[in-house]
């Protein structure tokens, strides 16, 4: 059985997922069987950050799959390690496709039991391709819109361990839904900036440009503008006014914690933080 070549911006469990629909097979299991040899899947690292299974693919399938391009087009690893420091990204790159295992410090990653997609992305991609596939950007949790649609991005429930549970096939004549709030057409292009970056880019840490920002709007805590220590109740309303109680909340409860004042490297904080500062 041939392996598929992956589609532009393909999600791995998409491609898994046409693997199986192209194979015969009557049941899921039997094609996570055939791809990785009877082994028991459940101890794969499964989600959206890159996973045992890529390696193996890539083995059985050295002329489909390609091992770097499949990590950065097929998982939200350069997403999910955008505010990295630079060496330490490329180090965990490195890592990954070198064999060394990351799941024991990166785990938290993988975990999460919804896939989401774009109506209208699917028709196109049934037009060009005869078929739709799951993109890798929409995948993006906070992204609330398609970045080339603007049209909200729907989501279903799966099982919570993608290549151990069931095939999910994607939903068919569903309408695309244009309603958004005020801040979700910049959050989306924000998000979808991110996720566009060169691999490569990261944090300043030599520029504040940041601090600055959130000085300049009030965000800095009075008590300790010596030490930059923002401020979690100006900024929890600061992000609460310019986005929406039922978003931040979502995200952070009912405040932000003191330790995401001293630790605003954290990813979900800096993209919401950078758009604040941008208003």
């Amino acid at each position: 059985m041939q392996f598929p070549t992956p589609y532009p911006g393909e999600l791995w469990y998409s491609i898994i997922a046409r693997y199986h629909k192209r194979s015969g097979n009557p049941f899921w299991y039997m094609s996570i069987q055939e791809l990785f040899d009877g082994r028991n899947t459940s101890t794969l690292i499964t989600g959206f950050y890159p996973n045992e299974s890529i390696i193996m693919v890539h083995d059985k399938f050295p002329n489909v799959i390609d091992l770097r391009k499949a990590v950065l087009e097929s998982t939200l690893f350069p997403y999910l390690m955008r505010f990295y420091p630079k060496e330490k990204k490329i180090k965990a790159y490195e890592d990954f496709v070198n064999g060394v295992d990351t799941k024991p410090r990166l785990y938290r990653y993988t975990k999460h039991d919804k896939l989401r997609y774009c109506p209208l992305c699917r028709q196109e991609d049934i037009e060009k391709y005869g078929e739709p596939y799951w993109h890798t950007v929409h995948q993006i949790e906070l992204m609330p819109l398609c970045p080339i649609h603007r049209c909200r991005i729907r989501e279903i429930t799966t099982h919570k361990s993608l290549f151990s549970g069931r095939y999910t096939p994607m939903p068919e004549d569903d309408e695309p839904v244009f309603d958004c709030a005020h801040y979700e057409p910049a959050l989306t292009d924000t998000l979808f900036a991110y996720y566009r970056m060169p691999f490569e880019a990261s944090p300043n840490i030599e520029s504040d440009n940041l601090a600055r920002a959130m000085e300049n709007a009030g965000l800095i805590s009075d008590m300790n503008i010596q030490y930059t220590k923002y401020d979690g109740a100006k900024l929890y309303k600061a992000l609460v006014d310019f986005y929406s109680p039922e978003l931040i909340e979502q995200y952070f409860g009912t405040d932000i914690k003191m330790q995401y004042c001293y630790l605003l490297s954290l990813y979900k904080v800096m993209v919401l933080a950078f758009g604040e500062s941008r208003r």
